[in-house]
């Protein structure tokens, strides 16, 4: 499998076999199969998630690097996403895109993401 995937960044740090760790790859599940959430075609590294109608600031990286953006994504947010009808990610049902458009899986429906 290739091309891009999600990634969260900016996770609590956890340990993974004795490293820090503070991301996640994120995938929806069956129990026959497993698919990476996919970015929409145009979307670029390091683009951030945001539900869908908010405004995004103009310059976020400014914001980003002050920490006012900064916050940590925990077990609380992480089991609140899901896969709608249409294989987009949602957050509390919820569409969470990039600018570029929805995150998707290819085939899974109606699941939560982990």
């Amino acid at each position: 499998m290739t091309g891009p995937v999600v990634i969260f960044a900016n996770l609590k740090e956890r340990k993974l076999d004795g490293y820090p760790s503070n991301g996640m790859l994120m995938a929806a599940s069956t129990e026959f199969k497993h698919e990476l959430l996919r970015p929409a075609d145009g979307a670029q590294i390091g683009e951030r998630v945001y539900i869908e109608g908010q405004e995004l600031p103009e310059k976020t990286s400014d914001k980003l690097t002050s920490g006012m953006y900064k916050k940590k994504i925990d077990a609380k947010v992480v089991n609140r996403l899901g896969i709608d009808d249409q294989g987009r990610l949602t957050y509390n049902k919820l569409l969470l895109q990039t600018i570029a458009g929805y995150i998707t899986v290819p085939t899974i429906r109606n699941r939560k993401v982990a």
